[in-house]
């Protein structure tokens, strides 16, 4: 058995959640291993209740259908970042695969990979708080410029979370720019948000 603690604390609608996720379920998927010596991978969720994998380590799907950042999954063996899956995974219908940025609310076919994973992989989580760092960006002048790099940004970041809750489709990025959101890589972190 696959034991693992999410490093959060609860917040958001736990009941409705609670609720929803006895409901959810895929109606086929297949997870087979990938042997391809590839380090790319995808992961998506697809109109009529379809979420794809290829190539990808288990953890990443971890974290994606319970909506933690890797640094609060806690725990695990080693191959669940080194060994790669394909799952190609169907729910019954067409349900809604909205995501809202800053939300704490998993959407169906997230609440199904849980069950997968718990039935594919015998995952068992827990929740837990822990006190961990965290960093601040900070002018180091006060009454200083941010520096000729940090730009204001010019997205409406609230109008898109809002259009998000609604159910639409967000309008695409200017190349190169996160949608009101973050990206990071080693030594690198590009971000689009309102103050």
């Amino acid at each position: 058995m696959l034991k693992l603690a999410l490093a959060v604390s609860l917040v958001g609608a736990v009941a409705i959640v609670a609720a929803q996720d006895k409901q959810a379920t895929f109606e086929v998927a297949s997870v087979k291993a990938n042997k391809s010596g590839d380090t790319n991978g995808n992961l998506s969720m697809q109109p009529g209740g379809r979420v794809t994998a290829v190539n990808m380590p288990v953890r990443p799907i971890i974290t994606f259908a319970y909506l933690v950042a890797q640094y609060q999954l806690v725990g695990g063996p080693d191959w669940l970042t080194s060994s790669r899956y394909d799952l190609v995974a169907k729910m019954e219908g067409n349900p809604s695969a909205g995501f809202v940025p800053g939300s704490n609310t998993p959407n169906p076919m997230q609440l199904a990979l849980r069950h997968l994973l718990e039935d594919r992989f015998k995952l068992r989580v827990h929740r837990e708080t822990r006190e961990m760092d965290i960093y601040a960006l900070v002018l180091a002048r006060p009454g200083g410029n941010p520096g000729p790099n940090l730009k204001p940004t010019t997205q409406d970041c609230a109008a898109i979370a809002d259009a998000a809750r609604r159910g639409e489709k967000p309008p695409a990025p200017a190349p190169g720019v996160p949608l009101c959101g973050i990206q990071g890589s080693t030594g690198r972190l590009r971000f689009a948000t309102e103050p």
